[in-house]
């Protein structure tokens, strides 16, 4: 319950924020320019807006105050202030990983934000880089909840509506690889003893005869989970993960190198069928479905859980309309329209890199 309850203030103080500015209008200092993969549907300041957000709600629990305390003084400064347009964080969207660490190199940005496999996997190879846990010395159990909420991701596949049959199959494969043990020798195998020193290799995907072909999309962008080799193979993490799952529904799979700002309109205009896609590990990845029929959740999971944000939450906060954005709405914010999103089948947090 008290996770829940963290999650739940979480949320409200972000769409409060979101819709209306960040409260308190913060003091103008000398601000960070970070890098990050660009996000499809929320502007660079929208997103540092949440990001401060965050920021000043860790502290504040860190710091003693009740989750629910934090939750009321927000409100309220929203109410007296008005709205707010001054972030302490300006970010810079990159469409791809070599132009954003390019930017890094010649000073144009100051840091870079970047999942921990990736940041590590960055750092091996780079001795002029460093990377920083965000929040790595707090101590208060509430903080660490909000942390792990809104700096970890669940990584999961995007389909369009209209492949809803397909998204089961993937989930019943997702669970069952979870269970058997399979996602967690992929980790090991691809990404852990990768950031080691072993070199991501290409992934054979295996073919059957008169089998279905679903195409997928890889950018490349996230070594070593999403992968493309200097002669231009897909391979990494991900890639071992769609070999595993082809055999396993039965279906060919197609890889489709694109560019990371193009998957949404890949997918749209139906020149691949799936999309890698990131979202919130307990945010809303898809607000309706179960898993394919006869899976086994891990640990007893609720798959609504595994999707939803906890649904005992009030539909607007109490103090405003949020620009007619309902909770439901709020949760796929960043999801285009018409699509909808598997079971998360890795999890990693953000991290910051920056030069020495």
């Amino acid at each position: 319950m008290k996770r829940k309850l963290i999650l739940g203030i979480l949320t409200l103080t972000m769409v409060a924020g979101l819709l209306s500015g960040c409260g308190k209008k913060a003091a103008e200092t000398d601000k960070i320019r970070t890098g990050t993969l660009a996000l499809l549907n929320s502007s660079e300041k929208d997103y540092a807006k949440v990001q401060d957000m965050t920021k000043t709600l860790i502290e504040d629990i860190e710091a003693g105050k009740a989750p629910e305390e934090v939750m009321e003084g927000k409100l309220e400064s929203d109410k007296s202030e008005g709205d707010a347009d001054v972030v302490n964080t300006e970010f810079v969207y990159f469409d791809d990983l070599t132009s954003m660490i390019m930017g890094l190199n010649s000073g144009d940005i100051q840091e870079v934000q970047v999942y921990s496999s990736i940041g590590r996997y960055i750092c091996a190879s780079n001795s002029s880089l460093q990377m920083e846990d965000l929040y790595d010395e707090v101590t208060k159990e509430e903080a660490k909840q909000v942390i792990e909420t809104m700096y970890s991701d669940g990584f999961s596949f995007m389909l369009s509506e209209a492949n809803a049959e397909l998204r089961g199959e993937l989930d019943k494969a997702i669970t069952d690889m979870k269970n058997d043990g399979t996602l967690d020798r992929l980790v090991k195998e691809q990404i852990e003893d990768v950031i080691d020193g072993k070199e991501p290799v290409s992934i054979e995907m295996e073919k059957i005869d008169g089998a279905d072909t679903v195409k997928v999309a890889v950018t490349g962008d996230l070594p070593p989970l999403d992968y493309i080799s200097p002669d231009g193979k897909p391979g990494g993490f991900n890639t071992a993960v769609l070999a595993e799952i082809g055999k396993r529904i039965g279906k060919n799979i197609e890889l489709v190198n694109i560019n990371s700002g193009a998957r949404s309109v890949a997918l749209s205009s139906g020149n691949v069928d799936v999309v890698f896609w990131t979202r919130n590990s307990v945010e809303g990845i898809a607000p309706e479905g179960e898993p394919g029929e006869g899976a086994v959740l891990p640990d007893g999971e609720d798959p609504m859980e595994m999707r939803e944000i906890p649904s005992d939450l009030p539909e607007k906060p109490d103090d405003a309309s949020i620009g007619g954005m309902s909770l439901d709405e709020y949760k796929k914010r960043d999801m285009p329209a018409g699509t909808i999103a598997t079971m998360p089948y890795f999890t990693d947090h953000f991290v910051t890199l920056k030069k020495k």
